[in-house]
């Protein structure tokens, strides 16, 4: 049961981290310079490559891997938004990066639940998992509204637990039944 407990443990920090930052994308929109049409067009086509390509990668490279290097491109997209945020016509380029590495990670989770927990406990896992995100998920609009660059710095913060978290994660697990 111990290797179920850190899946749960690591799968609830993640969820929290993922969700915060992915809402934390939609809610910065509309602070950022540069037309928000632009800017959320970009975010959105980011995210449904994001949600088709998620799966994919999360079964060729596997979950500590993929988990990790999409947090990983959404700080680097976050660190890119810092440095440039003044610059209008770079930033859909940098939300880009921002958004997709959130978005597959949420997609990488759902498809993580499945394969690391036994089946007559995902459901559970993930409905808590998710009901415990939602409540760190609140914070990410009030987040959002703090001044540039304090809120890229939280939301990097944030990715970066996510990366370090994705690392603890067991993915041979004994046979439970």
């Amino acid at each position: 049961m111990k290797p179920l407990r850190q899946n749960f443990i690591v799968c609830i920090v993640l969820l929290s981290s993922s969700s915060f930052c992915f809402f934390f994308v939609n809610f910065m929109m509309k602070n950022l310079n540069g037309s928000i049409i632009k800017n959320t067009i970009f975010s959105q086509s980011a995210e449904i490559v994001a949600r088709a390509l998620g799966g994919v990668i999360y079964m060729k490279v596997g979950a500590r891997l993929s988990l990790s290097s999409m947090f990983m491109i959404s700080t680097i997209g976050s660190i890119f938004l810092i440095i440039f945020y003044d610059r209008e016509d770079l930033l859909p380029y940098f939300i880009i990066f921002t958004k997709f590495g959130v978005a597959a990670v949420i997609n990488m989770l759902l498809i993580a639940s499945v394969m690391l927990f036994p089946t007559q406990f995902t459901a559970a896992v993930f409905g808590y998992c998710n009901m415990i995100g939602r409540l760190f998920t609140v914070m990410s609009s009030l987040v959002a509204e703090l001044d540039e660059p304090l809120n890229l710095m939280i939301f990097a913060v944030v990715a970066c637990i996510g990366i370090i978290f994705s690392f603890f994660l067991l993915t041979k697990l004994p046979r439970f039944i």
